[in-house]
């Protein structure tokens, strides 16, 4: 009998009293059980008829055997069982002597009877269907009577319900089969669930339930059970410790369905430990499969304490459970998994990884206990030495191992680097099966963004344990393979076996994220290793050029990583070796594949158009669809090659190299042109090209336009660009003012005040009105304009002025008409005027002897015996006249003294008459540019008010991308947004960290792109800035800033942090997280986190509001050293700020912006004269209606006044270049106006990058052209430290008043009137709508 086998596991003793029937024949039973139960079964049979104790008991005995019955006796069976079910749990329908006095015992009786039915007795598999549909029907009355009467159980009623339990399910799981299969599952969840209704606390109770389950544990359901009744007890017991938010306010149980039981809680406690250990020891586990379950249920349970945070725990209740508590509880379990390494077991000991790795990681916190992190290393080094899953499992989840810098991690690099290097290299077996050879080989790239900072930072620091490698091995061969067999006494001795992996791996590597990881990797390496050899470099950049150049190398969005790789890698060009030759070899093979590419997209456009004319209507559209697929694929390489040549413009600009390789140059030009037209040039054809005939050239000439009109945009622009830098940058960048400009700090204004201070005299200055005659401004070619402006009172003779603005920016000219060679110039002098002749200083004496007068007495005396006295009269007269000229003649020496040499002209004076533009109009003509041949590309402009202001909106457009970029330091213990932003200054490292983004510049006197700051306000006196040749960075450093008293939040921090694309966070608390900075802000769509470590390293963690993002060299959890953690961050930074731009729409580049301003300006404002209207302008002064360029009264006041007519010696800025002609033909002395001379630049404290320069006038009194003594420089600043320096170039103060182009030196324009604008008039606001979305940084940069 089944009450027998019970009793014969000590759980109960039998009754040998009961079971009265037991010796009848079976008929009888049958006969007996049918009629007894069916009567008391019967609605009309009365509760009352069993009126007593005995009654009940007779009752019991006869029915109860029903339970014994065969199955064939299915219905008796089933009356049983109900009649039962009334009895147990519906008190009304219950006999009362049950009720009254033996209620306890007689549900013993109840059980006991129960029980009987799951003794074996089926015959076939139809029977053991049915065996099991009645044993199931009383499990479920079983569980119903502990959860509805449960609480009125006696403890022994209790302990004997809990002990027949326990006997049934040991029947049925010692005997495999029959019926084990069907109630296996049932059988253990009704038993868990009674044994935590009872509530028992019996020791002997739990002791048996644990030693009858290890004789159990080859059933997965008692492990699966044993998971979800553990985890239900630590839910709960979570709840108890640490508040509701880390529980349950219940017990749940959660398999097949879900089961609420409330416990007391100190019950949860003693029943969670007592289940917990209910299997023994795990490692125990036979079955490797159940193992694995076992193991799953011990990583559901320790996630649910890794879930309790520190700010998560319930105010007053305990401190979270740290890693060492976690260990307490479940960390022999996990070693022994892996130590034991049992054959077969290498998927539950790859679990017992995973869980420790994640104990570790998520509670780096914790100061671990040295056994348990001397336990936790020596598991990881024997798996590193392993192959399979245990090794796959410790490398997918060590991927931030080395981030949390637990003490002695460093102990398993050359370890770990010597896995890393059999999985990415091949050397260990086939783990498909296992993980994607994709995930591992990802992992193992993570890993080593970790390690390449080391061999710096350690240097020559031993490592603890020995390397990995026998020294058999290491002498078997000595190829690069075999090298990387790690032999490493130290962290310097690491750099080789790096150097190889990276190198093989960038060959062996197919998947396109792998590979974009690795390049990233590939640069900060190159940036760390470089100091000390440039060997990896070089072999690096001429790996990857040679896949960039391949065709199908790589797919597009690879060739987009490695060819920001390749841009990035021109900061390392100071030191690598043959510096030259490595430029060239980067720039001659991107040059081959952009002319082959761009060939190659003319061509397939041509094909097209050409494809299209012979199609009808229908399979035009069913082309167009193929061809806008296609589009797809060659807008990608649009893409690319305009990266090339963005790439290409940056090693060309590293230094002046390619002014020495004239083959080099032919290159590059020829990959210009090919990127300007779409083909290549007559020049660069093939030499076995036969002569085209006269019909066959038309023929190319139609397919070339043909080409251009299809030709890419993008390219052609890409293109445009390299070529401009060429020209205006290749050996001026940075210009004498620093890089922060690139376009002139010199206007029209600055000019025309020196042109109003030196013109005139003191009583009758030069007037305003005047001075606009002497300025011109012209459009060429719909794409500049040209400001031309004589400045009659300069040393040496009157000059001009040249203002250029064109789509690269603004610039300056001086230029002066000179007739000398360079040599005799400092000599020049006047002609010499001919010798003077002496004259006589006595009057001439004739040679022939004088007549005395007495001999001519007779002729006398003949005049005076004359008739009359005409005679007399005349003869007075004529002596008078004689005496009188003789008078005259010897008061003028007889004019012997007369100069009668020829001399040359004077000089001729071009300022006599009205027109004032004369020296430009010669330097015009002498340049071909008033010439009738290009009399359709210049054109003069319509001077009005409404011009300059468009003029002025021109020069906010900056002519590099302007990015700006948020800096925000956040301490521990801060989650607020008062606490983060009213940060000011921070630790040394963080404030070292702030002036490595760039140099520091005071932004009063800043020239340059300023983030949208106010330059005036005290807000923000200073901030780190970066500039290139192809970009400026500005840097919104909120502890730089201010703090207001407005409000704790600090709104106008945060008005330029939120509103910045990228913001860079340095962070204290390793688990800080910036969501709530993501949430609150539509911008901030990538932020950089980064996390000082102990060690003096730093973690870098970006975030990013969408995966299209892509971008680097920095990768999430990856560890830098400090060295080169500002430029690094600064790089991935300005790459982030460059994938968010172009993602956006109508995104457009600096060049076409200007580009089209001037076009607007242009077509708005260019005179369409007549060929003799415009000639003749040139000649005559400006009309009434044409205005100058506004000056304002502050700067008019302003000027100085210390003398007029005297000529200021030119400004030291000026770069002087002598264009010679010959004597006859003179010469033009030509002078570059550049910006302000560019200030020393140091780190923090921040400085003004753009410092007054020094004055160029000497300082001691200097005598004028008048005579008169001139004020020396310094007591003209002592007397107006206001006032407008008398050189040309204007010295920009910082008590100067603002002007109107912060960014571009614009002028400061005076309060006019003008008429409300009109439909014609739209081309301002056109032109003011461009500037705002070309980021100007007065404009448009909030």
């Amino acid at each position: 009998m089944f009450l027998d086998w019970v009793a014969s596991l000590g759980l109960l003793s039998h009754n040998a009293d009961s079971n009265i029937l037991k010796d009848f024949s079976l008929p009888v039973k049958k006969i007996l059980v049918a009629q007894v139960v069916t009567f008391l079964l019967d609605e009309g049979t009365p509760v009352g008829i069993l009126s007593s104790a005995a009654h009940v008991r007779w009752a019991m005995e006869t029915v109860g055997q029903g339970f014994t019955l065969p199955i064939a006796e299915e219905d008796s069976i089933k009356k049983v069982i109900e009649l039962y079910r009334r009895w147990a749990l519906e008190p009304l329908n219950r006999p009362s002597p049950i009720e009254a006095n033996k209620q306890q015992a007689f549900l013993q009786d109840i059980l006991r009877h129960y029980s009987l039915l799951f003794a074996a007795r089926a015959r076939d598999q139809v029977e053991v269907e049915k065996h099991a549909t009645l044993c199931s029907k009383v499990l479920d009355i079983y569980v119903t009577i502990g959860r509805r009467v449960g609480k009125d159980l006696s403890v022994e009623t209790w302990e004997i319900f809990l002990k027949l339990v326990l006997g049934i399910a040991d029947s049925l799981f010692r005997n495999s089969g029959g019926l084990q299969d069907r109630l296996c599952s049932q059988t253990l969840k009704v038993m868990f669930e009674l044994w935590l209704h009872s509530r028992t606390r019996n020791p002997q109770m739990w002791k048996s339930l644990k030693s009858l389950a290890l004789g159990w544990t080859h059933l997965m359901p008692l492990v699966m059970q044993w998971n979800v009744t553990t985890l239900a007890l630590t839910n709960r017991s979570l709840a108890l410790l640490y508040g509701p938010a880390n529980g349950t306010d219940a017990v749940i149980l959660k398999l097949d369905d879900s089961q609420t039981l409330h416990l007391e809680d100190d019950f949860v406690y003693y029943a969670w430990h007592r289940t917990l250990h209910i299997l023994g020891n795990l490692n125990a586990l036979s079955d490797p499969k159940i193992f694995v379950a076992a193991l799953n249920g011990l990583e559901i349970l320790t996630k649910q304490y890794l879930k309790i945070a520190p700010d998560k725990a319930a105010r007053g209740a305990p401190l979270p459970p740290d890693g060492n508590t976690i260990l307490h509880i479940f960390g022999a379990w996990l070693f022994n998994a892996v130590r034991l390494d049992r054959p077969g077991f290498e998927e539950g000991t790859a679990l017992a990884i995973k869980i420790m790795c994640s104990i570790f990681c998520t509670r780096f916190t914790t100061k671990f206990l040295s056994v348990y992190l001397a336990s936790f290393y020596g598991c990881l080094q024997d798996i590193l030495q392993k192959d399979g899953r245990v090794l796959i499992s410790a490398i997918l989840h060590c991927v931030d191992f080395f981030c949390f810098e637990l003490q002695g991690c460093r102990i398993l690099v050359p370890h770990f680097l010597h896995a890393i290097n059999r999985v990415l290299l091949g050397k260990t077996g086939a783990f498909e099966h296992i993980a994607p050879l994709e995930k591992v080989r990802r992992a193992c790239l993570h890993i080593l963004s970790t390690i390449i900072c080391l061999p710096n930072h350690f240097s020559k620091t031993r490592f603890a344990s020995k390397a990995l490698a026998k020294r058999s091995d290491r002498e078997v061969a000595k190829t690069a393979a075999n090298v990387t067999a790690l032999d490493a006494e130290n962290y310097s001795q690491l750099k080789p076996h790096i150097n190889v992996i990276f190198l093989e791996t960038l060959k062996n590597e197919a998947f396109a994220p792998n590979l974009q990881l690795l390049l990233s990797l590939i640069h900060v390496w190159m940036c760390e290793d470089i100091e000390a050899s440039s060997e990896f470099s070089k072999s690096a950049i001429n790996q990857v050029v040679r896949k960039v150049v391949a065709h199908n190398a790589w797919p597009v969005d690879v060739m987009q990583a490695a060819l920001r790789v390749l841009h990035g890698s021109t900061v390392l060009y100071p030191f690598i070796k043959s510096r030259s030759d490595m430029a060239k070899h980067v720039v001659s093979q991107l040059c081959r594949y952009v002319t082959k590419q761009c060939v190659a997209l003319s061509e397939r456009s041509e094909q097209a158009v050409e494809k299209d004319k012979d199609k009808d209507k229908e399979r035009k559209n069913a082309s167009a669809t193929q061809d806008d697929a296609g589009a797809m694929d060659d807008r990608d390489l649009e893409r690319l090659v305009a990266d090339s040549f963005a790439c290409i413009c940056a090693w060309v600009m590293v230094d002046q190299w390619i002014l020495n390789d004239e083959s080099c140059m032919m290159e590059l030009v020829e990959a210009i042109v090919v990127g300007l037209t779409g083909k290549k040039s007559a020049g660069a054809a093939p030499q076995d090209a036969e002569p085209t005939p006269q019909q066959g050239k038309k023929k190319a000439k139609a397919k070339t336009e043909k080409r251009a009109s299809g030709h890419s945009e993008l390219i052609r622009e890409s293109a445009e660009f390299v070529l401009l830098n060429l020209m205006n940058m290749l050996g001026n960048f940075p210009p004498a003012s620093g890089p922060s400009r690139v376009s002139t700090l010199v206007s029209e204004e600055d000019v025309l005040v020196d042109i109003l201070t030196k013109g005139g005299t003191e009583e009758l200055p030069p007037s305003l009105v005047e001075s606009k005659q002497y300025i011109r401004y012209f459009v060429m070619d719909n794409s500049m304009i040209l400001t031309v402006i004589d400045r009659p009172y300069e040393e040496g003779g009157p000059g001009v002025s040249f203002i250029v603005r064109d789509k690269t920016g603004k610039y300056a000219w001086d230029t002066k008409l000179s007739y000398l060679p360079l040599s005799e110039q400092a000599a020049f002098a006047p002609p010499p005027m001919p010798p003077r002749l002496e004259c006589c200083v006595e009057s001439y004496r004739a040679n022939v002897e004088v007549v005395d007068e007495a001999t001519l007495g007779d002729v006398f005396g003949y005049l005076e015996n004359r008739k009359g006295s005409k005679a007399a009269a005349m003869l007075s007269l004529t002596a008078k006249q004689v005496e009188s000229e003789r008078r005259f003649l010897e008061s003028t020496k007889y004019n012997l003294n007369c100069n009668c040499t020829v001399m040359p002209p004077l000089p001729a004076n071009p300022y006599s008459g009205e027109s004032k533009f004369m020296h430009a109009r010669i330097l015009l003509s002498h340049l071909g540019y008033l010439s009738l041949e290009n009399r359709g590309r210049l054109y003069l402009v319509d001077q009005s008010s409404n011009f300059f202001n468009n003029l002025k909106l021109l020069d906010q457009v900056p002519e590099r991308e302007c990015q700006k970029i948020a800096v925000l330091y956040v301490s521990i213990d801060q989650h607020t947004d008062g606490e983060i932003f009213r940060n000011f200054g921070g630790p040394i490292d963080y404030q070292e960290f702030v002036s490595g983004l760039g140099w520091g510049v005071n932004l009063q006197t800043h020239n340059g792109f300023s983030g949208g700051l106010d330059r005036k306000s005290a807000v923000c006196e200073a901030a780190p800035y970066h500039a290139t040749h192809q970009r400026e960075v500005f840097f919104h450093v909120a502890t730089l800033m201010a703090n207001s008293d407005a409000g704790d939040d600090q709104p106008h921090k945060q008005q330029h942090i939120i509103n910045d694309y990228v913001l860079i966070i340095w962070a204290e608390d390793m688990e800080y997280s910036p969501a709530n900075l993501m949430k609150k802000s539509t911008f901030n769509n990538v932020h950089i986190v980064i996390n000082p470590l102990p060690s003096g390293l730093y973690r870098i963690k970006i975030y990013k509001k969408s995966n299209n993002y892509s971008f680097g060299p920095l990768t999430d959890n990856s560890i830098v050293s400090k060295a080169i953690l500002g430029p690094l961050v600064r790089e991935t930074a300005c790459n982030a700020y460059r994938a968010v731009r172009l993602s956006l729409e109508g995104h457009q580049s600096q060049l076409s912006t200007r580009a089209r301003v001037l076009k607007d300006i242009s077509s708005k404002h260019r005179r369409e004269n007549s060929v003799e209207q415009y000639y003749t302008t040139l000649f005559t002064p400006l009309p009434a209606s044409q205005v100058g360029p506004p000056i304002s009264a502050q700067t008019l006041a302003n000027r100085p006044r210390s003398g007029f007519n005297r000529i200021a010696p030119s400004g030291g800025r000026s770069q002087n270049v002598q264009v010679g002609f010959s004597r006859n033909q003179g010469s033009i002395k030509v002078g570059s106006r550049g910006s302000p001379r560019r200030g020393s630049q140091t780190h923090l404290p921040l400085h003004d990058s753009d410092t007054e320069p020094t004055d160029d006038v000497c300082d001691s009194p200097r005598e004028d052209d008048d005579g008169r003594k001139s004020e020396s420089s310094s007591a003209r600043k002592a007397r107006d430290k206001k006032k407008v320096s008398t050189s040309p170039r204007v010295k920009h103060k910082a008590s100067d008043p603002p002007r109107v182009g912060k960014a571009m030196g614009g002028v400061q324009a005076s309060p006019m009137k003008e008429k409300p604008p009109t439909k014609k008039t739209s081309t301002s606001s056109k032109i003011r709508r461009d500037v705002v979305e070309s980021g100007s940084s007065n404009a448009a940069d909030e």
